[in-house]
């Protein structure tokens, strides 16, 4: 069973992907304009992390694990998010360029991309993709899409604007995003998310409100 179509969230389902499910030997001319950011097997990693609400003073538990899910080589976000406190996240999260969490640091500029290509799998529940860029100042401000992925590996494509800016009056200048997550928040409930890749896909921002390059 393949994840859903979440139509209602901006990406574009998997019924119409396919790359990813097949080897970097075996990619035809259609998938040469993606831009690998995380493809373990291509030799492309982000170094990520977890993240969860106990920095806040909340009592989410969660754990980033490592692991070898359909033959492919994922890292899976588990764990109980909890609402007490004022909590309610847990995230895996990268910066998307070297030193990209630093005053300063590396910065990814996607001008002349369409938005992100992710190979997930889930427990159905719905998940939280945040971008920061270097022009958000508060831990809570990001540009926020949604996914549902489905217990089966699956391709989605997330155009740039689907993503939209949460407590920030700030556009998304794509020329200066610096941090991604992979986010369970929002509700009390049992997390489990693997990602397997993440990729930018070719083509332009469709210029909706809250995009900027």
């Amino acid at each position: 069973m393949s994840g859903p179509h979440p139509s209602d969230t901006g990406a574009r389902g998997p019924e119409d992907r396919g790359p990813e499910d097949r080897g970097p030997e075996d990619r035809g001319p259609e998938d040469r304009g993606l831009w690998p950011l995380h493809d373990p097997a291509a030799g492309y990693t982000l170094d990520w992390a977890l993240v969860s609400d106990r920095v806040m003073g909340g009592v989410s538990e969660g754990r980033l694990s490592r692991a070898q899910m359909g033959g492919r080589a994922a890292l899976r976000l588990q764990g109980a998010v909890r609402l007490d406190n004022n909590g309610g996240f847990l995230q895996m999260a990268a910066d998307l360029a070297p030193g990209g969490g630093l005053p300063g640091g590396g910065l990814l500029d996607a001008r002349g991309f369409g938005g992100l290509r992710l190979v997930l799998c889930g427990n159905g529940a719905r998940y939280g993709v945040h971008l920061r860029s270097a022009d958000l100042a508060r831990p809570w401000q990001s540009y926020r899409a949604q996914l549902a992925p489905g217990p089966d590996w699956a391709a989605y494509d997330l155009p740039f604007s689907a993503f939209r800016p949460h407590r920030t009056d700030a556009p998304m200048r794509l020329a200066r995003l610096r941090r991604i997550g992979i986010v369970a928040i929002g509700a009390a409930f049992e997390a489990d998310v693997a990602l397997a890749g993440l990729w930018l896909w070719p083509g332009r921002s469709s210029g909706v409100e809250g995009i900027a390059s």
